[in-house]
């Protein structure tokens, strides 16, 4: 897969990272361009996974320096590790959806996303219960008696917004697939069922 991926495509990619978009044409789930449509939910997919990687890597790196003990030199080597990992693992398959075409490499990523959406909002939907929970044990506890009361956790609704996010971009990168396929299927098949033209 890595042989498919030529420098220019990675130059074109990391320039499309400086205006990811989110548009209402990004959510219509019969798209007139799959292609277009995959490329929008994957640079702003790429986008939030290098801001979260980034965003973590920098908080932690300050409170390990607060601390006293951090190692601002690893911090960065992870930093700059990480995001060459997520920049590559998102260009590759926009190169091999946008760049090139043919329907069965469609489906092959049509089930990659498939599989990451559904892995992700099975995560979205099971911190959603784990906060329902809490929140239910929340209000039981609040007829305890003070002294006989655990001390409050903090649970904070936006835990949940990280898989949902995911999981709905991966979701219309595989509807985008899909059509894509769908689409160069019937290019072919319209293709083969032409007419032959023999010159006179």
């Amino acid at each position: 897969m890595a042989n498919c991926v030529e420098r220019y495509t990675a130059l074109e990619y990391a320039s499309l990272l400086r205006t990811p978009k989110l548009v209402h044409s990004m959510f219509d789930v019969n798209p007139p361009d799959p292609q277009r449509l995959f490329q929008d939910w994957n640079v702003l997919h790429c986008f939030l996974r290098l801001f979260c990687a980034i965003s973590f890597l920098l908080a932690f790196a300050l409170t390990e320096l607060i601390n006293g003990y951090g190692d601002d030199a690893l911090a960065f080597i992870y930093a700059m590790g990480l995001s060459i990992f997520v920049f590559f693992t998102c260009q590759v398959p926009w190169h091999c959806v946008v760049k090139r075409s043919g329907w069965p490499g469609y489906r092959f990523w049509a089930f990659i996303y498939l599989v990451f959406s559904v892995i992700s909002l099975g995560a979205w939907w099971h911190l959603l219960e784990k906060m329902s929970c809490h929140i239910m044990n929340q209000a039981h506890e609040q007829f305890r008696a003070p002294e006989l009361r655990p001390r409050p956790r903090r649970v904070s609704s936006t835990w949940a917004l990280g898989p949902f996010l995911f999981g709905l971009d991966n979701a219309f990168m595989f509807i985008a697939c899909v059509r894509a396929s769908q689409q160069a299927r019937a290019r072919e098949t319209q293709g083969a069922a032409a007419p032959l033209l023999l010159d006179s």
